[in-house]
């Protein structure tokens, strides 16, 4: 499997799909963050379909590693406009799940595969989000909150699995039936 050994159009491909991840959280998130902004990772929980697809739908089209750290570090770039906590976030999220990939060596053809990795991408991304939230010292992510409302939090982790997983699902069904022989 190789390692960010990508042609051109996978370039433009992989920019393509960051910019899908970019409106799906500019449209979002907005709406979301001002009806609960009491519960600390909403942003995370409404973008995980989102970003479940578009990462699915890029590491079957690419079929290498090193496609969630391309993607998240251009989608990145582009929030760290909005809290420089976003970049952070999203490369941590994105290089743990490409270390997982590395280690395990998939299939990427497999929609279980697919599944999997859109799964722990969003995870990671709602519990990095937690942790840089306590570090930059947002609002509502200290460790009292973690302590008072773990169960929410947990429910809320859940939550974002789940949401993940059906974007990668739905990402991965799109991407065999309408590229079924690329990789």
């Amino acid at each position: 499997m190789p390692f960010l050994r990508f042609q051109t159009r996978d370039v433009v491909f992989l920019a393509l799909v960051s910019v899908g991840m970019l409106v799906a959280s500019m449209v979002t998130v907005p709406f979301v963050v001002g009806l609960f902004a009491t519960l600390p990772g909403t942003g995370a929980v409404v973008t995980a379909f989102f970003l479940g697809f578009f990462l699915a739908l890029a590491h079957r089209r690419v079929g290498s590693a090193g496609v969630a750290t391309f993607t998240s570090s251009l989608l990145g770039l582009v929030l760290a406009f909005v809290t420089p906590s976003m970049f952070f976030i999203l490369v941590s999220a994105a290089l743990t799940t490409d270390a997982l990939l590395l280690a395990w060596r998939p299939d990427l053809r497999s929609l279980r595969t697919l599944v999997l990795l859109s799964t722990f991408y969003n995870t990671f991304v709602y519990l990095f989000g937690y942790l840089f939230g306590s570090f930059f010292n947002l609002p509502g992510f200290g460790m009292e909150m973690l302590l008072s409302n773990w169960p929410t939090i947990l429910a809320l982790t859940i939550l974002t699995a789940l949401l993940g997983a059906a974007g990668g699902y739905l990402g991965g069904r799109g991407a065999q039936e309408y590229a079924p022989d690329e990789v």
